[in-house]
């Protein structure tokens, strides 16, 4: 009898013994840190840039933010002193930049979760399920502080804005309490992104990098729920503007360094 050998798809001994199939298989599932696969480094393209803008409107942000801190702390003497004394150039100069960080880091944990590695994945796609809502509550308020709040300031409409506004008693009003669920899901969301870098050198500072800042937004989250002491505020906010610049820019620097170490282009 004539034994006839089929020829085509090996045998699943063969795929075993076959370092090539082994090495290409290891590679699929593989696309991210260690892989110079194109999503990798697509995402890496996309978020080294989300990631620079993340630290560039933060910058912007505290320094506008700053410079309206004395109206935020003034004593309050009504609406219609407030009204009188309203700038809009002022108002949305910090306002600009807390709407296009969201956004911006939207992204960049969206890149985050496309660049991991297989084995983190769980913990990116749980920053992203975080980073969504936060995003989505941040962009909401301060879209609405850019148009219906100067709008109606400018043209002496006040009625029913009294808690839209960045005035005493922040943080008990709307964008105080807006805020502090919107920063409470990015906080966790920085949290659990740590968890994608490995230990150990630059990784190892992003590690704790994003722990850190994580740990320092939650406190938005807490202030309006227990009051905390004016200086730890303060102090909150100088960590704010260190370690939401820090961290985003050790991530782009992390990617930068890696796409320009690659042989491969995104298309």
């Amino acid at each position: 009898m004539t034994v006839q050998v089929r020829a085509g798809r090996p045998t699943p001994a063969a795929e075993r013994a076959s370092p090539t199939n082994a090495s290409a298989s290891r590679a699929a599932i593989r696309p991210g840190p260690s892989s110079t696969s194109v999503q990798a480094l697509t995402a890496a393209r996309i978020g080294m840039w989300s990631a620079v803008g993340v630290a560039v409107f933060n910058v912007w942000f505290w320094v506008g933010f700053i410079l309206y801190e004395p109206v935020l702390q003034a004593p309050w003497r009504g609406m219609n002193v407030y009204v009188a004394a309203f700038v809009p150039s002022r108002y949305l100069a910090w306002v600009v930049p807390a709407f296009l960080i969201a956004p911006a880091l939207l992204t960049t944990i969206a890149c985050l979760h496309a660049w991991a590695n297989q084995d983190k994945r769980t913990w990116s796609l749980l920053a992203l399920v975080f980073a969504l809502p936060g995003a989505t509550l941040m962009a909401a308020l301060y879209y609405i502080q850019m148009t219906v709040v100067p709008n109606d300031l400018v043209h002496g409409v006040t009625d029913g804005l009294r808690l839209w506004i960045y005035a005493p008693p922040y943080p008990f009003t709307f964008p105080g309490a807006l805020e502090g669920v919107g920063y409470g899901f990015e906080a966790v969301a920085f949290l659990l992104a740590a968890q994608v870098f490995e230990r150990g050198s630059q990784q190892g500072w992003l590690r704790w990098t994003f722990r850190a800042t994580g740990l320092s937004t939650l406190l938005v989250f807490i202030d309006p729920v227990f009051r905390l002491p004016v200086p730890l505020v303060v102090a909150d906010g100088a960590l704010g503007l260190i370690l939401l610049s820090a961290a985003p820019l050790l991530l782009a620097n992390l990617w930068r360094r890696e796409i320009k170490s690659s042989n491969l282009r995104p298309d």
